[in-house]
């Protein structure tokens, strides 16, 4: 029993150590596990704080970097957006890509704008916002800003909003042009000229066939040519003087007067009953007289053609007698007859609308004239060339109308029941415009003058003006410069925006009538029974 015992106790005994030794090496070992935890944790706490400060500045120095690339980066775009929008405005680096060349420069101005030796403000009496936002206003607009280009900054350009700033405008008082907002005022030191917006673009006129209602469309644009013209308006020193008489209802288009004062004239009105013909007039106008001039007018008009003057006189189917006038005329080799003149063949709309041709280009040498280059007579009265030659005066014969045209008596008694022609018409071609010319000496000094007598004073109405496809308002831009050849008229092609309608005589109509409804129809009507026919017996 006692060696069991001790046996069991021996046994127990190695056990017994073998657990406290374990216990003793797990104490040891978690001991020195925790002791290695707090030196790990010490070790940490050490390294972050040895290398905190490291990371903050790498940080603070990377973001600053960030930051001054992207401050760089943004002001380089804005010093790129202002070089850009200057270089813009100071070489107008943009490009006309539209069909007809919209805003395309002529020579001409080009010319005019690098030789501009003042300054030139072009006032836009609307805000730029408005400006720009406007299809119309901003073609202009685009055009000031070339002719800024163009002129070295000579012309500037300067919006003003008049219902923010109504002072602006007690500046320009002394004139009889009516300023609104939307007005151009075109000034330099010497004078100012007002323009529309309606000045800059060129109105076609159509008229409905069958309602004969009359409607207006842009058909182009006459911005270089308005704006290059006010500029040479305001620079020029001397400007010479049209006057338009009045006094015996003579009639005048807002457009044909126009045309005088786009060419650099002072205007000028006189009524020879009571004034003297300026001393400065390049030009005297008269629209077709509703009454006789008596013969102390008469002299005035002589007096003023001998003395170098130049005269424009428009006649026209008047019932209105003017013997006086008359014959004053036919001393200077043009005659009145008393015929209205009517064309079935060459007239537009009406027998009465004459289509004349151009025979001598005298006075129109760089009018482009073609088998389509029609000039419209309304209501026109034949012409007489009373003589070629005679005491030194001259006379041509400019216009004539067709040889299909002919001519009806009339007087203040007639009353014409057809346009057609008739037993008893006297049968064309008739002188429609007549030139003399005159030379002499007064006083030593040599003196030329001409007197330009056209047979339709409608032919320079505003309607007629505006069809495109008459040659009406051109041919006055020529005659204009050739009558007084010491002004320089600025002509510049207008810029076509499109063309929807085709203006023909009266014979290409009927041509167009009976191919489009007769001979098309009934041909392939033929065609078609041709074919069922064919068909049918197969």
């Amino acid at each position: 029993m006692n060696e069991k015992k001790n046996d069991i106790l021996a046994t127990e005994q190695p056990a017994a150590e073998a657990l406290h030794n374990a216990d003793t090496t797990g104490e040891i070992r978690a001991s020195r596990s925790k002791l290695l935890k707090k030196k790990t944790r010490k070790h940490k706490k050490a390294a972050s704080a040895e290398h905190a400060p490291v990371f903050t500045r790498r940080r603070m120095t990377y973001g600053s970097i960030s930051i001054g690339l992207t401050i760089a980066f943004i002001a380089a775009i804005l010093v790129a957006n202002l070089g850009v929008s200057y270089l813009t405005d100071r070489f107008y680096l943009k490009a006309d890509i539209t069909p007809t060349g919209v805003y395309e420069i002529s020579d001409t101005s080009k010319i005019l704008l690098e030789n501009l030796n003042q300054d030139v403000t072009v006032n836009i009496l609307l805000s730029e916002d408005d400006v720009i936002n406007s299809t119309y206003y901003n073609v202009a607009n685009e055009f000031l800003k070339q002719y800024r280009t163009l002129s070295g900054n000579k012309i500037s350009i300067n919006y003003v909003d008049i219902y923010k700033n109504p002072a602006f405008l007690n500046n320009y008082q002394n004139t009889d042009d009516e300023i609104t907002a939307g007005s151009f005022i075109i000034e330099s030191d010497l004078r100012y000229k007002v323009l529309k917006l309606a000045d800059l673009y060129e109105l076609s006129t159509t008229l409905n066939q069958q309602t004969y209602e009359m409607s207006q469309f842009v058909s182009g644009i006459d911005a270089d040519q308005t704006l290059a013209s006010a500029v040479q308006y305001v620079v020029a020193k001397d400007l010479p003087t049209v006057v338009f008489v009045n006094g015996h209802d003579e009639e005048y288009g807002p457009q044909f007067q126009k045309l005088f004062t786009n060419s650099n004239y002072g205007y000028d009105e006189v009524n020879l009953l009571f004034d003297e013909i300026p001393n400065d007039a390049a030009v005297v106008v008269i629209g077709m007289p509703s009454a006789d001039y008596t013969a102390y007018e008469i002299e005035k008009l002589d007096n003023y053609m001998k003395s170098g003057g130049n005269i424009i006189l428009f006649t026209g189917v008047s019932p209105v007698e003017t013997p006086n006038l008359n014959e004053w005329l036919e001393e200077w080799g043009i005659g009145m007859r008393n015929l209205m003149l009517l064309d079935s063949a060459r007239a537009l709309y009406s027998p009465e609308n004459i289509v004349v041709d151009i025979v001598d280009d005298t006075a129109c040498e760089d009018l482009e004239i073609t088998d389509t280059t029609y000039i419209m007579m309304p209501q026109a009265r034949a012409l007489e060339q009373v003589f070629e030659y005679y005491d030194n005066r001259t006379t041509t014969v400019l216009m004539q109308s067709s040889a299909s045209s002919y001519g009806k008596e009339y007087s203040a008694d007639t009353s014409f029941t057809t346009y057609d022609f008739e037993e008893g018409d006297t049968e064309g071609p008739f002188p429609t415009a007549i030139l003399t010319t005159y030379g002499s000496t007064m006083e030593g000094v040599s003196v030329s003058s001409k007197l330009l007598v056209l047979s339709s004073l409608y032919m320079t109405s505003d309607s007629v003006f505006d069809i495109a496809a008459l040659a009406n308002k051109n041919f006055f831009m020529e005659a204009i410069d050739f009558i007084n050849p010491m002004t320089e008229v600025l002509t510049i092609e207008s810029r076509e925006y499109y063309s929807e309608n085709l203006t023909i005589l009266s014979s290409q109509a009927q041509v167009v009538f009976w191919i489009l409804i007769v001979i098309i129809p009934v041909a392939v009507l033929a065609l078609g029974v041709v074919v069922w026919f064919r068909r049918r017996h197969k």
